[in-house]
């Protein structure tokens, strides 16, 4: 793995510690290249992030940013959504990895599994069902397979929820048309948890039947970007600024608001312990250390 050209910072000589809302923030990289709709994801203990540029790199603990793989010059497209196959405290194996949705230019749109040490192979060629106009935005492990939310039409919004198996099958869970894109998806207790440009916040089951967690936008916190789950509880991000928790029973709470002048839009979420990592649009990858209580 080679240094990227992305400039990251260790903690102690570029980013001490600061308190925003009663938050404890630092840096851990600066100056990666993000677009609105990508994700993170923690594998032991590094963070992965797909970039604009087709790379998929990884942070250290202090800051160390290394190309992973590059996805565009091998010619597959751009990396969006992502998620862990291994489990956080689990130790790598032969299937371990990240799995990333991808967009190429034609356009294309794979499900591709990126190992440890860098190797890709396409799971799944996703360009059929998200149709000419379509794409597949957020993807959760599942099962022994894969959830993918995104759309068949992101002019029109046509939500869509579609189940991948790791042999490649793919089939079309549920559409979510009524609820505008569908921008990420994670698992939470058996159910599936996805988000919509129009706000909502959905809970949907297994066989298909969906309930309608809240509304974001109607809550007064703006357009939800990308999803994590932590325990019970749901963390969102938005594109006021704010990072939302959403309890069991859908009530959001904002438990932080990034100043804009300063890390601009808070992006992708992970949870890495009992931090929240998130990425931003000026290309920041922030560690935020907030009292659980």
């Amino acid at each position: 793995m080679s240094q990227t050209a992305s400039e990251s910072s260790t903690l102690h000589e570029n980013s001490p510690p600061k308190m925003e809302n009663g938050v404890r923030l630092s840096i851990l990289a600066k100056n990666l290249n993000l677009v609105g709709l990508q994700g993170l994801a923690v594998m032991q203990d590094r963070v992965i992030v797909p970039t604009v540029d087709g790379e998929i790199v990884t942070v250290s603990p202090i800051g160390e940013v290394n190309v992973l793989t590059n996805l565009l010059t091998v010619q597959i497209g751009v990396p969006f959504g992502i998620c862990a196959i291994t489990p956080p405290g689990e130790q790598l194996h032969t299937d371990s990895g990240v799995v990333v949705t991808v967009s190429g230019f034609d356009p294309v749109h794979y499900l591709v599994r990126v190992s440890p040490d860098g190797q890709h192979e396409t799971i799944a060629d996703m360009s059929e069902i998200s149709g000419t106009y379509g794409a597949p935005f957020g993807v959760a492990t599942y099962n022994s397979g894969f959830i993918v939310a995104g759309t068949t039409d992101v002019i029109a919004g046509d939500g869509a929820l579609f189940q991948v198996s790791r042999q490649g099958q793919i089939t079309n869970l549920v559409s979510l048309k009524q609820f505008g894109n569908a921008l990420d998806v994670v698992v939470q207790q058996g159910q599936f948890i996805t988000l919509h440009e129009k706000g909502d916040l959905l809970k949907i089951s297994p066989t298909g039947e969906v309930v309608v967690l809240v509304n974001l936008i109607e809550a007064g916190f703006g357009i939800p970007f990308k999803l994590a789950a932590q325990a019970e509880n749901l963390l969102v991000t938005t594109n006021t600024g704010h990072i939302v928790r959403v309890d069991p029973e859908g009530k959001p709470t904002a438990i932080v608001e990034l100043f804009k002048p300063i890390y601009s839009t808070p992006l992708g979420i992970a949870i890495q312990g009992n931090d929240l990592i998130v990425s931003t649009t000026n290309g920041s990858l922030l560690r935020l250390q907030i009292d659980q209580g």
